[in-house]
């Protein structure tokens, strides 16, 4: 979309430019930590539902909702009164990966790794570990 110059008031009418937008141009959107997006701008649900109902037989919008707190993500999209029941064409639910794991990824790639590597591609791709009934 270079050179075009545009501004939204609200999310509603971002989003609706979008879909539109996207009917004639394929368009991934993405957006991270989706759980969050109520409490940023309280209609936003309710907006998205709406305007999602609106356009999507007509948009070739591929909209991606990711979130680190599966609770609130379930809720937001599964619960029969949830602001997105029934309209997901489809779901993923990433697993962290194991220790084992990101040793083989360190090992193929940094054969000399670390152990401070290891713990800091684990706490990026695996989970925070936790710590034991350690007093400092």
């Amino acid at each position: 979309m270079e050179g075009l110059a545009v501004n939204f008031a609200t999310f509603a009418e971002l989003m609706e430019f979008l879909l539109q937008r996207s009917i004639s141009t394929p368009l991934v959107l993405v957006i991270d930590e989706f759980q969050n997006c109520a409490s940023v701008a309280p209609s936003f649900m309710g907006d998205l539902q709406r305007l999602w109902d609106k356009w999507r037989k007509h948009s070739r919008m591929l909209l991606v909702l990711t979130g680190s707190a599966a609770s609130a993500m379930r809720e937001i999209t599964e619960g029969t009164n949830a602001p997105l029941f029934g309209r997901a064409s489809a779901k993923l639910i990433l697993q962290p990966f194991s220790t084992d794991v990101i040793k083989q990824i360190l090992t193929d790639y940094h054969a000399d790794w670390r152990p401070e590597e290891l713990l800091t591609l684990y706490t990026l791709a695996g989970g925070v570990p936790m710590l034991e009934d350690t007093i400092y």
